[in-house]
Formats: C-alpha cells, structure tokens, sequence
C-alpha cells in the first residue's frame, strides 16, 4: 500500500512537471474566422431598424477557416496538432493577440514556418499613434469590439498592434492571409442592398469612426494616400502578406459555395502550384487578380477588387515553395535568363489575358554579325521596354536607349525596331548561345523613368535579378485611380527564345 502511494505522487509530480515545459518547437498556424458579430450602433441614423447593428454578422468567414485548415494539412504539410482554430465568440481581441504570442511566436523558431489567416471584418480608423501619413490605421475587427464613452472604440486591433505581435517572426517563414478590409471599407457581405440594411454593415463602422477624426484631419484630402495603401502589415524578409482587396474595395463572400471569394481563389490557385518549381508568387498574384476582376465584372455592386501581396521583391520570381514549404533560397533561378523565365515567362500574359508577340527577323537562330530587326504587337497601348538576358548571363537592356529613348506602341498595330530612322542597328555579337528577348508595354501608369532610363539602354544591366524583380512589382501593384479608388497598370509581356551562332 505504502509503495502504491509513493507510485502515485510520483506520478502526479511527473504529469505536473510535465505540464509546465514548453511546447515544443514546430511549424504552426493560427486560423481566425468570425461571423458572430453584434456590434449596436452608438447613434443610431434615422430610420435605423432595432438592433440598429454597426457590425453585423457575416456569413463565409467561419467556411474560410475550414478551407485554409484543409488546405494547410492536404497541401502544405502541416499536422493538424500544428493548427490552432478560433471562431466566433473565442475570437476575442485578447485571445487573438495571446496566441499569436504564445501559439505563433513562442512556438515556432527561426527558419521554420508560422501561417496566420484572418477572415472578418476590417475596417481604417483614425489613427491614435501619429504614425500614418494619411491619418488612418488600418484595423481588423475582434468579436468584441464595442464603443466607449467620448468616441473612443475598444478591442479594435489595429495595424501597428498587429506588427509588434508579429516581430517575433523574423526569421522564419511568415505567411499571412487577410480576407477583410484591412486596407479600406470593405464589407464582406454581398449582395446587401445599403439603403435596405442601413447601419448593419461596415460601412457604417467606417463612417462613424471617421466623424471621429480630429477636424485637422481631412479623410478627403487624404483620400488618394488612403487609396494606395496595400496591406496591413508591411512584409519583412521571410514574409508573404496575401489580402483580398486593395483600399476603398469590398472584399466579397461566396453564397454556394459558402466563403471568401479571395480565400477560395488562393487556395485553389497555391493547390495548383506549390509543387512546381516554376509556378511563383509572381504568377499566383498576377492569377488571383484576374479572377478576382472577372468575378467583380459580374456584381452591379462591385466597384473594383484587387488583391495584393507584401512580399521582399526578388520572392516575385520565387516559387511558392520558398514561402509556403519553408525551401530555402530566396530565389530558385541561379541565371539571369531562369530569373526572367520565372519574372516575365515566354508566351504567358499578365494573367488578365495580354500578351505581346515578338518576331525576331531573319530569325530566331542567326550567325554572329547577322542585323537583327525585331517586330512587336502588343494587345495593350503604351511605353515599350525591350531586354536581352544573353547567353553569358548578362541582361542588356535593348530599349529605351540614347538614340531612341522613348516610343509609344498603339495596341494591335505593329512597331518594328530598329527602323530606319532610329539611328542604330541591333547585330549578333558574342557570346555563342541560347537567349531570352523581353518585350513589356506599360500603359504609362507605372513610372520606370528611375529604373529603365535612356542612358542605360544597349548596356549591361547591373544586379539584374534586383532590376527585373522590381519591374515585375511595379507592374503589379495596385495605384490610386483619382477618384479614391485603385487601379493596376495596363501591360502585358512577351518573350522569345533565340540562339547565336558561329
């Protein structure tokens, strides 16, 4: 009896110490979905019907955690004992921001992954650190967010909050997937008539916290600031930020099937390339974008939905498993022309359908000393950009040039360079192989004028990888349009394959 009991306190003291170690170290995610909100308007408008809700429910969030969960065990690899899920009445402000420390941070170490998935309202709020250019803080918005007393607000989360959670991050391969509003007023809820449910959407949530804004502060003028601002949290080496809208945009629910337009997009396009090498960030983003436009294109009540991604700038050209499978490398492409290949791919479009079609004369295998003349039509109008990633290694930037150092390209009609009266002839030269040619028209809302100037042109470009990463961004972020609204660039690509021989 005596050494029964001794047995058993041995236990309980074992199981107590037990408890008390840390977790052990792994790839973790946090998944965060609220439909359950009931936020009561603190002045309700007129004609407001009872509960004049502020915040109203949503429908597809909660679905959005299934999926991500789904896709993060069937694809990514994670176990499910790596996933941590919080719905509804647990997504409290506390407990998001408490397992994001504990779960996230305290249980992952550098150079493994973390995932963070948040689907829900958002909302921009005045901004209370002096911080924003343009006044605002971008915010996502808990279950129990509620109003005090003087205008202030409670239990929002806001951007910066956000960023110092998530600094114990570096190092390890951070992804972040927000399907909200976190960079303007975005909704959620389709189909919902304004007039018909006036106070029950985030709209409302916006409005209100904007009448708080110090009349110093004028949310018109800052509008276009507002506009262009892309994610709510900046990326930091090692992370992707994906969002479902740019600022000012809804971000929209799915009926059948239940979720996220974005989340269900994303997830579907990273099941279809995470395997393969040659399927980027670049050409993800570039796919969700056209089929988040074609989805806005069929609601009367969708006034422009683009998505973004926060990513360091030579992930562009990385493929999905730098990020997502935690590969290493930041980049898979060791030569300038697998960078290109990966960047700006031959025969492919802008993942909105256009292209440009290049014809090398006399063709595409000539002799050292052959003259070259090069015909480009592009589906789109605009600035044109010509480079060479040569055989060497080297990428040599064709056009703009000294001697021709600008040209407008009108869609569908042909533009031959060199002509006659450009003042310079393209000739084979050394060395002996195979290259890449790569045309890019710009519809002149990007700005290359510090990037591809004239007086590089027939040069060497130097850190090329660098160069060609940030002409692949700057054609993929989203700009003001003029009207509070944002837009993305008009361009399209073209690549050809050729050879110099001896």
């Amino acid at each position: 009896m005596m050494t029964s009991d001794f047995l058993r306190l041995d236990l309980i003291v074992a199981l107590a110490l037990f408890s008390f170690l840390p977790v052990a170290n792994a790839d973790r995610a946090l998944l965060v979905g609220i439909n359950a909100y009931a936020t009561e308007h603190p002045d309700p408008p007129p004609r407001c019907s009872k509960p004049c809700l502020v915040v109203g429910p949503l429908h597809g969030a909660v679905a959005d955690v299934d999926i991500a969960r789904s896709l993060l065990i069937d694809t990514l690899g994670y176990r499910a004992d790596d996933i941590r899920v919080i719905t509804d009445r647990d997504a409290t402000a506390d407990r998001i921001l408490t397992e994001i420390d504990q779960w996230l941070v305290n249980g992952t170490k550098p150079g493994e992954r973390a995932y963070f998935h948040y689907s829900g309202h958002g909302v921009q709020a005045p901004d209370d650190g002096g911080d924003e250019a343009d006044g605002f803080d971008e915010a996502i918005v808990p279950v129990d967010f509620r109003f005090l007393k003087g205008g202030k607000v409670e239990n929002l989360i806001r951007d910066d909050q956000l960023q110092r959670a998530f600094s114990g991050l570096k190092g390890r391969r951070f992804t972040a997937v927000f399907d909200s509003c976190h960079s303007g007023t975005v909704t959620r809820a389709a189909g919902l008539d304004d007039g018909a449910v006036q106070g029950r959407t985030p709209t409302a949530l916006q409005q209100w916290l904007v009448s708080q804004t110090p009349a110093t502060r004028s949310p018109a003028a800052t509008l276009g600031t507002r506009a262009g601002e892309s994610a709510v949290l900046d990326s930091e080496p090692g992370w992707t930020i994906w969002s479902a809208a740019s600022a000012n945009q809804v971000a929209w629910d799915m009926q059948a099937p239940l979720g996220g337009v974005f989340t269900r997009l994303l997830a579907e396009e990273i099941r279809n390339g995470v395997e393969s090498a040659s399927t980027t960030h670049a050409a993800v983003l570039d796919r969700v974008q056209a089929a988040s436009k074609r989805f806005c294109t069929t609601l009367d009540k969708c006034h422009g939905l683009v998505p973004t991604l926060e990513t360091p700038r030579n992930w562009l050209a990385a493929p999905l498993a730098t990020s997502l499978l935690a590969q290493p490398g930041a980049l898979s492409a060791s030569t300038v022309l697998e960078t290109a290949t990966a960047v700006l791919p031959a025969g492919a479009s802008n993942g909105d359908g256009q292209h440009v079609k290049v014809t090398v004369h006399p063709g595409t295998s000539v002799p050292l000393g052959t003259k070259l003349q090069y015909d480009i039509v592009s589906d789109v109008a605009g600035q044109l950009m010509i480079f060479d990633a040569e055989p060497s290694g080297v990428l040599r930037q064709i056009f703009p040039n000294r001697r021709k150092p600008s040209a407008r390209v009108t869609a569908g009609n042909p533009f031959t360079l060199p002509a006659q009266n450009h003042g310079f002839d393209l000739v084979a030269q050394e060395p002996i192989g195979r290259g890449r040619l790569i045309v890019v028209v710009s519809d002149g809302s990007v700005d290359f004028s510090d990037l591809a100037v004239a007086s590089r042109g027939l040069k060497e470009v130097t850190e090329p990888q660098d160069f060609l990463a940030e002409i692949a961004a700057r054609l993929r972020k989203a700009r003001p349009d003029g009207t509070g609204g944002v837009k993305l660039a008009a361009w399209a690509i073209g690549a050809v394959d050729y050879e110099v021989t001896r």
